[in-house]
């Protein structure tokens, strides 16, 4: 907590109370830190469709307990983002699918995605979610992203980085099964950034 200016709390009001306290400080140093992500990502050469015509995520955005719930939420498009503000923030899979996540409808991220050229090795990681990435139809070069690769703690694994506030349309999607388990497998056409966060 201490990266937030906060120290270790008791209780949920503990957090609660210690937030009020360093938002307005914290705030904007968080848009800053994310807006110089996200001009490193679109300055860096971008990769080739040629070398790598898909890309794959499998580890969603998801809190303590990889609950599906908070995939919709980590999305702008999510109607909960207007409140009532002492409602969480999560949505069940199966209703997000009903709005959120139904083919057809463009998402807006909030936080940056990372995808890597390895189906399999995506599978391994997913969290009950899984993505398939499209370039758009005709594109050279993947918009909007780069190979941190050289720069990642393991760079023996590849790496795509997509800033926040990037657009992406949901081709299809389709339930299978992992490791025993359900898991939505969404195709999806990456459009690019769409503006500057905050």
């Amino acid at each position: 907590m201490n990266q937030f200016a906060m120290k270790p709390a008791t209780s949920e009001a503990d957090v609660y109370q210690q937030l009020l306290t360093v938002q307005s400080d914290i705030h904007p140093l968080a848009l800053a830190e994310m807006n110089v992500q996200t001009q490193a990502l679109l300055t860096l050469p971008r990769p080739t469709v040629a070398a790598y015509p898909q890309l794959y995520r499998g580890a969603m955005p998801m809190s303590g307990g990889y609950d599906t719930s908070d995939f919709s939420p980590s999305l702008f498009e999510f109607a909960g983002n207007t409140g009532p503000v002492d409602q969480p923030l999560i949505q069940p899979l199966d209703q997000a699918l009903q709005d959120t996540l139904q083919p057809g409808k463009i998402l807006t991220t909030k936080g940056p995605w990372s995808f890597s050229n390895d189906l399999d090795g995506a599978k391994v990681w997913q969290n009950g979610i899984l993505i398939t990435c499209n370039p758009p139809t005709g594109a050279t070069l993947w918009p909007s992203c780069a190979d941190i690769t050289p720069f990642s703690l393991n760079p023996d694994t590849f790496e795509i980085n997509v800033p926040a506030n990037t657009r992406y349309r949901i081709d299809s999607y389709e339930w299978i099964t992992l490791q025993g388990k359900p898991v939505c497998h969404f195709t999806m056409t990456l459009l690019g950034y769409f503006g500057p966060y905050g």
